[in-house]
């Protein structure tokens, strides 16, 4: 997925790329991961305020744990090896199962695009984030249309996602249309 970096005649610069997924305005992965640190740094704040005792205060380990204290062993041992099933046996059963969703997720995917033609989406993004997007069918008809809204762009031409000449008048939209008749 190449991305071709354009400047135009006045001297802005056009970053033009396929993309995979459409654009989410910032909703992305970062955004949610931002938004559940900030909620765990507030939670971790509030419990650090109920006061300086900790959980271990509990145990005495002073008198008679030594002496009588086999059966508190035990009870540590199998609460070590339950916490230790569920710190390690938990997350690594989720990343099995999210391993699976991710293989099935990417296979349907790669059908809907490749097997089906859903439309991959040709996007141009200037340097003040300006942002404009396209539809193309297929993925080489969209790295044809990279390339002509990349040599749009340098030519100083300004093409824009609703402009209806540019469907008529790109190289690549007048390829795909001559291609598709040719086939029928």
């Amino acid at each position: 997925m190449t991305t071709r970096v354009v400047s135009t005649l006045d001297g802005s610069e056009w970053r033009i790329r396929r993309r995979w997924l459409p654009h989410r305005d910032g909703a992305g992965v970062r955004a949610r991961v931002d938004t559940h640190r900030r909620r765990r740094a507030k939670e971790r704040a509030e419990r650090a305020g109920d006061g300086p005792h900790r959980w271990f205060d509990i145990v005495d380990v002073g008198d008679g744990f030594l002496h009588g204290g086999w059966v508190m062993l035990v009870i540590a041992g199998s609460l070590a090896l339950v916490l230790l099933t569920v710190t390690f046996g938990g997350p690594v059963l989720l990343l099995g199962i999210d391993l699976a969703w991710f293989i099935a997720v990417l296979v349907v995917g790669a059908f809907s695009r490749f097997v089906l033609r859903r439309p991959w989406s040709v996007e141009a993004v200037a340097a003040d984030n300006t942002r404009r997007e396209w539809k193309a069918k297929g993925y080489r008809d969209a790295g044809r249309l990279r390339d002509a809204l990349a040599g749009e762009f340098s030519r100083g031409l300004d093409p824009h996602p609703d402009d209806p000449l540019l469907s008529r008048e790109s190289p690549s939209a007048r390829g795909c249309s001559s291609r598709r008749r040719a086939r029928r």
